[in-house]
């Protein structure tokens, strides 16, 4: 079986940016796993929602489009900011641990 890890730095990167792929993947039989390594919460907020309410909403589209497209698990790694020297190096090493 043909295993495949998609690492994205914000949630919908990797549905837009190679979903299409993704689901082929997954049609064929692939096992792709996605990890999104930010909690979405420096997205756009026109509608001025708390930090919590666009994490959560991030998450769910996130999740939703993963049983579209076929995905078999969705790993988020919610780090607030890998501009931050220790959030980056935390998150490095969380994705380490996802793929060992």
């Amino acid at each position: 079986m043909t295993r495949i890890i998609v690492v994205s730095a914000h949630p919908d990167d990797m549905e837009i940016g190679m979903g299409g792929t993704v689901a082929k993947f997954a049609e064929q039989g692939a096992e792709v796993t996605s990890i999104v390594l930010t909690d979405g919460a420096g997205s756009a907020n026109p509608f001025s929602l708390t930090r919590e309410q666009i994490t959560q909403i991030r998450r769910s589209e996130t999740q939703s489009a993963a049983l579209q497209l076929g995905i078999k698990d969705t790993i988020f790694l919610e780090a607030t900011d890998l501009k931050n020297a220790a959030q980056y190096d935390a998150t490095r090493q969380k994705l380490a641990q996802c793929v060992e």
